[in-house]
């Protein structure tokens, strides 16, 4: 495409135009009075959201209060059935298709693409969230929107909303070589993804990489920042671990970024009395060394995870870019992930080859730290007591990141469950393998960790595994479901070993696999 076709579908004075399109409106239990757009506006949102009695979020440029967030109300519900924003659709209801998507600006300046669907009202408490009808309006596009409709990327159009705000936040925090990955979280079912892309591609280029900043100036704005913490009756947000403790006295639910456990509200209709949630507990957010220790935070999302994993290790980034979808990665968190005791979960198999321990907590403060491989008793049955939380994951000594190997197999290449992932951390001198931890989800009733295989491993050439193969095989229960057969799951865990076991450079994209 010329640059002369660009510069018609993407006119940066109408991206710009966006940051003062929509006036600031407060919603009060009296009606809506409007707030000057342009001078008054820095004065009058300041004095109208910073009491601390006061709760709400912002919606597009517009303050909305709210005296409660229900504990069984989504993101989704408050926006089409409260605020009649009916552009963000709902499909699927467990963060699947991406028809949901909207962004989310955080207090922290980050902006997000999410599920609406399966995030909690409470979760949002504070923050914007930019709808389609705020990323653009039919006077003004957003780049994305612009080009969607001149590179015919919308016939239904069912699905198109969720894709306008992955794209949008994936010029703002993507790659031009990324589009796909960006919507790897949204299903089309009719138009095809060929001109979608081409959409994503041509506004990446002309915003990201031409007028960086416009990526985030076509977003409307707000007068004044956000609060950045606000509590509801049945949704409680604690921001340390002593106000955690003290609001986990009434028994309620913990919840973090939802992604999982939001599902029983929407899928299975559980109606708990309030939530307390853990996401913004400061304590459990850390993601630091420690002396001569990695502490990695419960509350510690995937999306900051991947970032951290960009720097050390390859084969980890490629597996956490697998993980879910951008619109998953930026809620989910370590520590759900783990205590939910999937047997087919992502992150444990990679704790258990770095030999973490996890901390656990109870509401009086009353820690215990044991090895990870303890924590599980059963199929979704662990040590944890009902009155503990799981604070952080510790991994002691220095990590060659080198020596960690992560493969995923799945069914499909992005946004799936795991049918086995193999987890790996191998040193060797020369041929020899000296140390050895290996690690399987999607093989037995808990994710595992084989001894056995490891000690056939250890003094031994790395081309000589037959006692570790054998190991191996004795070692696994894998079961026969949707996703596989018991048989496929042991052939694939052996390939796994064996691959891990060479030390051949692993590609790193599916073009250099096909290459």
């Amino acid at each position: 495409m010329s640059a002369k076709d660009r510069a018609r579908i993407v006119s940066l004075p109408d991206a710009r135009r966006l940051r003062g399109c929509c006036a600031v409106r407060q919603r009060t239990a009296t009606g809506d009075f409007p707030i000057d757009s342009d001078a008054d506006q820095n004065s009058a949102t300041s004095a109208s959201v910073t009491d601390d009695h006061e709760r709400g979020l912002w919606i597009n440029a517009d303050w909305v209060a709210l005296d409660d967030a229900p504990p069984d109300v989504s993101l989704l519900q408050h926006l089409r059935e409260q605020e009649r924003l009916t552009g963000t659709k709902e499909g699927c209801a467990s963060g699947d298709c991406g028809a949901c998507s909207v962004l989310v600006h955080a207090a922290d300046g980050g902006v997000h693409a999410v599920n609406a669907c399966i995030t909690p009202l409470g979760a949002v408490l504070g923050a914007q969230v930019v709808t389609v009808e705020g990323i653009g309006t039919p006077e003004a596009m957003h780049p994305v929107q612009r080009a969607m409709v001149e590179l015919h990327g919308s016939q239904c159009g069912f699905c198109t909303p969720g894709f306008v705000a992955a794209l949008a936040a994936h010029t703002i925090n993507g790659t031009a070589e990324g589009i796909a990955d960006g919507i790897a979280g949204n299903l089309c079912r009719c138009t095809g993804y060929g001109p979608i892309l081409a959409a994503g591609r041509i506004a990446f280029d002309v915003i990201a990489r031409e007028h960086a900043a416009v990526a985030r100036d076509a977003l409307p704005v707000l007068g004044a920042a956000a609060p950045t913490h606000l509590a509801a009756p049945r949704y409680r947000r604690p921001r340390d671990r002593a106000e955690l403790h003290a609001a986990m006295r009434d028994g309620w639910p913990l919840i973090a970024g939802g992604t999982d456990r939001w599902l029983g509200v929407s899928q299975q209709f559980e109606r708990p009395p309030g939530w307390v949630d853990v996401s913004v507990v400061r304590e459990l957010m850390r993601l630091e060394y420690e002396r001569d220790e990695l502490i990695i935070g419960s509350a510690v999302t995937v999306a900051t995870l991947e970032a951290f994993a960009r720097e050390r290790s390859s084969l980890l980034t490629e597996m956490l870019r697998r993980y879910g979808s951008p619109q998953i990665r930026g809620r989910a968190t370590i520590g759900g992930n783990v205590g939910n005791a999937s047997p087919i979960a992502d992150w444990p198999p990679v704790l258990l080859a770095l030999g973490a321990d996890i901390v656990l907590s109870d509401a009086r403060g009353s820690e215990r730290r044991l090895p990870l491989a303890e924590y599980w008793r059963g199929y979704r049955e662990t040590v944890r007591a009902a009155d503990e939380y799981i604070v952080e994951f510790r991994v002691s000594g220095p990590i060659d990141w080198a020596a960690l190997k992560v493969f995923k197999v799945s069914k499909r290449e992005d946004d799936d469950i795991s049918t086995v992932l193999g987890a790996f951390y191998l040193q060797r001198d020369g041929a020899i393998v000296n140390k050895a931890r290996v690690a399987f989800g999607g093989v037995a009733a808990t994710p595992v960790r084989l001894p056995a295989v490891e000690a056939a491993l250890v003094g031994r050439a790395a081309d000589d595994a037959g006692d570790a193969l054998v190991a191996l095989d004795t070692a696994l229960a894998p079961i026969t479901d949707v996703r596989a057969s018991a048989d496929y799951r042991r052939a694939m865990a052996a390939a796994l070993l064996l691959r891990a076991l060479d030390d051949a450079p692993e590609p790193q994209t599916l073009q250099e696999l096909l290459d």
